[in-house]
């Protein structure tokens, strides 16, 4: 994995960035949806992300063959890799609207034999988002698409290092729907297996409460029946009244001295809180 990058403050190039991959990943997710075999909480339609600069859906099985879709951040292109995810095939996005890029996205998997009739927007036919709207992916400046990519490859960088103490905390994913990117700490099962609590902890793209992009830590549980002890120097803040939610901003971490140092420190400390005492 590579070293931390130094972030600079997101401005409007930068966040216009994040916010077209954040469109352009839904051709990962159209792929993950129709070509691999379902999962649950849709896993079939998240990503991995490479630290030389790109998203990366799950393998898709053709004949004795595997492949994976692709974004390549860095050309702002999605790609077709093979299962050693070297690169066969890219889409430029840059002054193409959306239906332009399917139909560009769909000969190329016709042209590997994979069922390019299924793909069609919207990802999820049942609940279909914004994310499906019809626009034009613009021009980006190389440095808005490198921050992007500091960001994402910091945030793993400190999200490995954080969980290598916990066990059966599966891979660190990125999410279409939201673009966040988490990993998973389960903490209680029924007997059945079915997960009761779990702590989420990773980086969000800015929403309706948050402008900026922010990193977080959230308990998600079945119900309250025990209460951690509020009083904490933890860096970061509380997100909501209930106090499950502790977030992060980025333009925090950017101010900082040692910036690994503090994101490393609100991961650690938040996570302190949410779970049970030793």
């Amino acid at each position: 994995m590579s070293n931390w990058t130094i972030l600079k403050p997101f401005g409007k190039d930068e966040l216009e960035a994040m916010y077209q991959l954040h469109h352009a990943v839904q051709f990962i997710a159209l792929a993950g949806e129709h070509l691999i075999e379902k999962h649950h909480h849709h896993e079939h339609r998240s990503m991995s992300w490479h630290h030389d600069g790109f998203f990366y859906g799950d393998k898709i099985k053709q004949h004795h063959e595997y492949f994976h879709v692709g974004l390549d951040v860095t050309s702002f292109t999605l790609i077709f890799l093979d299962e050693y995810l070297h690169i066969l095939k890219k889409v430029p996005l840059t002054e193409l609207t959306k239906t332009e890029v399917l139909k560009r996205f769909k000969a190329m998997l016709h042209h590997h034999q994979l069922d390019d009739e299924v793909i069609q927007f919207p990802v999820d036919r049942e609940h279909p988002t914004k994310l499906d709207d019809e626009f034009t992916f613009g021009q980006h400046s190389g440095h808005a698409l490198w921050q992007n990519i500091a960001l994402r490859n910091n945030t793993v960088l400190v999200l490995e290092k954080v969980m290598e103490k916990f066990e059966h905390t599966g891979e660190i994913r990125t999410w279409p729907q939201h673009f966040n990117t988490e990993a998973m700490i389960p903490m209680r099962r029924e007997s059945h297996g079915e997960l009761l609590r779990s702590i989420s902890i990773g980086l969000a793209a800015p929403g309706k409460e948050i402008k900026e992009p922010h990193f977080y830590v959230i308990l998600r549980k079945d119900q309250p029946d025990v209460v951690p002890d509020r009083h904490t120097d933890a860096p970061g803040q509380w997100l909501t009244d209930h106090q499950t939610h502790r977030v992060l901003l980025l333009s925090d971490v950017v101010k900082a001295e040692n910036q690994q140092e503090l994101l490393t420190r609100f991961y650690e400390e938040s996570l302190e809180i949410f779970l049970p005492p030793a």
